[in-house]
């Protein structure tokens, strides 16, 4: 919406305005008052429900408070004497003419006493059975007075109501009395109140059943209050008000209600809404009628003030518009004066004038000063257009990506475009040889950099004085980059030395920030970790720590110790598929004089080294113990057949001798087998090979074995001629193989051993199997069967004496003859060792 517009819309705006506030103000003030005047109605609708319900209340309970004197009176005599009731009944009658009929009953329901007016005699007489009647069962059943629904009579046809007061004896049921009251009374005293304009009361009973209403039979029933309640939720509320739906007259309507507890009715009064907002619409159509006068005042009074003020204004408007376009002099200008207006009007007219008059005296003024600015403009623009020029010449030799080694490049592109700006040829000189200076001329510029000459750019003629201060300037910033790239180079160059170095480091390697941060790891490192192919730049120590698989979660907090200042060195362990691997980290301190810039990192692996010291002690425990015996034995015997007091029979010595025989051999077998574990460990076993009938040799073999403890063992061999194929090997070192597995299988037997040998074909190998009956191997075990020193049960080691070496220089020579062995077991149901000899490698097909 346009915010200027114009004075005369302006104008009517402001008078609805002003006209428009005083209304509503009226509006308001006269809402409140009818807004007051409809509470009021409402608070005399409630209070006229609330004596509504006293009225009801107080004409009903003083007749049932005369019902229950008579039952109390009653009940003290002693005997119930037909004539003393029936006074007691008159007088009753005689106060209370509301009262139609009334009776004492007894026990049983019979009537024992009645009253009439006049002596009419009606349905109900002395004698008479009344104990199928409702009234009956419910005062005897509850024994309190009750008060029955309204019913109308048989024979009168009149509207009443029952009450009955039960007569007690010694605390038991003994008879009632019974009032039927005429509620046509009740009704005169209800309908004499007013109860304000097109209000009307109502009275229903217990049952919802109408006891008075103007617009609905007596006995029907009307459900208004239930619903009233149900709407808003007032179930078991004793009063309330608000509006509904009238059932009887189909309409809205405002209810005030009042429960009568003492008699489970209700009472309420209501006023068609209708009525209620008679007030609302008067005030309505006298606020419109107000309204719309004022808003033609208002408009009409508008429009003669704008078109007071507007003639004046327009004339202004024309003679300042004329005074733009120079349609007039100034001498005109000042003898106009307006005529039947505002003395303000000739008075701005006045400084029209003046402004007019600084205007035309100025005008020249300005047009001069402009062109001058415009002429400073031009020449500065056209001086920032050169410096701008200038300035990205710069910047694209700046922001040029040069690569490694390709400074030539780099100086013949920023050689080109600078000759293209001057306009002149421009090439570049390299620095000559030092002590010599360069010649002093206006038609070169130097490079340098840090007071270092890199070379001098030559023009092929003199520059004036703004080129040279550009010269100067790009000349500069040459240098600055030449320099930049002669350090990047070296700076790369040696970073490939150093990434060279320790990627052919034999141990992990890492650098990091002063916060424990990695900024740069070798391959080794993340591969001893067994994190190969995770990057760890940008970790730190804690989230490393989370990925290394150590042995022990313990082994993690002793990591993180690294990172404490006094901490160099620390040593876990981590698990792998192949085992347990040993790691040693090694931290040093990275910094030049007291400036502190991160830490180096060694992690090297101390498996091999474990294993080599533990293998060092088993050999120190092995030579202790399987060499001290048979020397023992050997240095006993010696001395006993070197005394010279005893005289030994040739028998003894003969014995002693076989003895240090077998010790000799022992030290030979123990020595030879440590020979064997060297060779193998070493890769320095020879094999000397030859071209023979495996099934055959391994026959051979089986019948040498005549002595202990061969002899102890059942051993079975079985071959298929097909199975008896040529194979290559050393002859001398298979044997080696085969007797072993049959020492170590009757070593660890329970019973007398048993042993299987037989070989088959497979689809790609020779299989050669060793079947036992021994105590077998645990599964844990199974993997650790063919290590150095180790002993399935130590006891029986001991007992046999064994070496523990037996099966790993089996392992060695099958392993060197390009064979593999291995071993399937389970304990308390013997071993089966394999030895499988693929066909593509060792088996030779034509005959030996």
């Amino acid at each position: 919406m346009d915010k200027n517009q114009p004075l005369k819309r302006q104008l009517a705006f402001i008078f609805l305005f002003l006209s428009l506030v005083p209304i509503c103000i009226l509006g308001v003030f006269h809402g409140n008052g009818i807004s007051e005047e409809i509470s009021q109605s409402s608070r005399s609708q409630k209070y006229a429900a609330q004596r509504l319900s006293e009225v009801v209340e107080t004409y009903v309970g003083f007749h049932i408070n005369y019902i229950e004197s008579i039952s109390y009176n009653i009940s003290r005599m002693k005997m119930l004497d037909q004539k003393s009731m029936t006074i007691l009944l008159e007088g009753a009658k005689t106060k209370l003419p509301g009262f139609m009929e009334l009776y004492v009953g007894d026990k049983d329901g019979k009537i024992v006493a009645s009253y009439l007016e006049g002596g009419v005699i009606g349905e109900l007489k002395v004698g008479a059975d009344v104990s199928s009647r409702d009234h009956f069962k419910s005062v005897k059943q509850g024994e309190k007075t009750i008060i029955t629904p309204i019913l109308v009579g048989r024979h009168t046809k009149t509207p009443m109501i029952l009450i009955a007061s039960p007569l007690k004896k010694q605390g038991e049921f003994n008879g009632y009395v019974l009032g039927m009251l005429d509620l046509s009374a009740l009704t005169n005293t209800i309908t004499d109140y007013d109860y304000g304009k097109g209000a009307y009361p109502v009275v229903v009973d217990q049952e919802q059943k109408i006891i008075y209403h103007p617009g609905q039979q007596v006995i029907t029933k009307n459900y208004d209050v239930q619903m009233f309640k149900n709407k808003y939720n007032l179930e078991g509320s004793q009063t309330g008000e608000g509006k509904y739906y009238s059932s009887v007259y189909q309409r809205p309507e405002f209810m005030s209600y009042e429960k009568i507890n003492s008699l489970n009715w209700h009472v309420f009064v209501s006023r068609p809404v209708s009525i209620m907002n008679e007030g609302y619409k008067q005030a309505i159509y006298l606020l419109g009628a107000v309204l719309l006068f004022t808003l033609l005042l208002t408009q009409f009074l508008a429009m003669r003030l704008s078109k007071k003020m507007l003639g004046p204004v327009g004339v202004l408007m024309d003679y300042s518009a004329a005074l733009e376009q120079k349609s007039f002099t100034l001498d005109q200008f000042e003898k106009i004066q307006l005529k039947n207006a505002a003395k303000e009007y000739n008075l701005l007219l006045h400084r029209f004038y003046e402004m007019g008059k600084n205007i035309f005296k100025n005008r020249e003024d300005l047009l001069k000063l402009n062109r001058e600015l415009e002429q400073r403009v031009e020449e500065r623009t056209e001086g920032l257009r050169i410096k701008n020029s200038q300035l990205e010449l710069i910047n694209e030799m700046i922001e040029y990506q040069m690569p490694q080694g390709e400074t030539e490049a780099f100086l013949q592109n920023s050689l080109e475009k600078l000759s293209g700006y001057l306009g002149i040829s421009v090439y570049f000189e390299k620095d000559k040889t030092e002590g010599c200076d360069w010649e002093k001329t206006d038609s070169a510029a130097d490079v340098s950099f840090a007071g270092k000459i890199l070379g001098r750019l030559v023009f092929e003629r003199c520059l004036d004085e703004t080129a040279r201060d550009f010269v100067s300037v790009y000349s500069r910033s040459l240098g600055i980059i030449l320099y930049n790239h002669y350090l990047m180079n070296n700076l790369s160059r040696h970073n490939e030395v150093l990434k060279t170095v320790t990627e052919n480091m034999n141990d992990g390697f890492a650098l990091l920030d002063r916060d424990y941060g990695i900024t740069y790891s070798n391959g080794l490192f993340a591969n001893t970790l067994r994190l190969a192919g995770t990057s760890l730049t940008g970790l730190d120590v804690i989230d490393l720590s989370v990925r290394i698989p150590f042995s022990k979660i313990s082994m993690k907090d002793d990591f993180l110790t690294i990172m404490e200042e006094d901490c160099l060195e620390v040593v876990f362990a981590i698990s792998t598929e192949a085992g347990e691997r040993h790691l040693s980290m090694a931290k040093f301190l990275l910094h030049e004089e007291d400036e502190k810039f991160g830490f180096g990192i060694v992690l090297r692996d101390m498996t091999k080294e474990k294993e080599i010291e533990e293998l060092k002690n088993r050999l120190i425990s092995f030579t202790s113990h399987e060499y001290k015996t048979p020397i023992t034995t050997l240095k006993g015997s010696i001395e006993t057949l070197l005394r010279k007091d005893v005289q030994w029979d040739v028998d003894f010595i003969e014995e002693l001798l076989r003895g240090m025989e077998d010790d000799v051999k022992r030290l030979e077998q123990l020595t030879s087998d440590w020979l064997d574990i060297v060779k193998i460990d070493s890769n320095a076993l020879v094999l000397i090979k030859e071209k023979t009938r495996i099934g055959t040799f391994i026959e051979g073999v089986l019948q040498g074995l005549k002595k202990p403890p061969f002899t102890e063992a059942e051993i079975i061999y079985k071959v298929r001629p097909e199975a008896n194929p040529v194979v290559s090997f050393d002859l001398k070192r298979l044997e080696q193989v085969i007797r072993n597995i049959i020492t170590n299988a009757i070593r660890y037997s329970n019973g007398k051993p048993r042993i299987e040998i037989s070989i088959h074909e497979g689809k790609d190998a020779i299989y050669l199997d060793f079947c036992d009956n021994g105590i077998g191997i645990a599964k844990e075990n199974l993997q650790k069967i063919f290590d150095k020193f180790f002993h399935v049960d130590a006891s029986r080691t001991r007992k046999s004496g064994g070496t523990g070496l037996g099966l790993a220089i089996c392992k060695g020579i099958v392993d060197a003859h390009g064979w593999e062995l291995y071993v399937q077991s389970e304990l308390s149901a013997g071993s089966k060792f394999t030895v499988k000899i693929p066909n593509d490698r060792q088996v030779e097909d034509h005959e030996a």
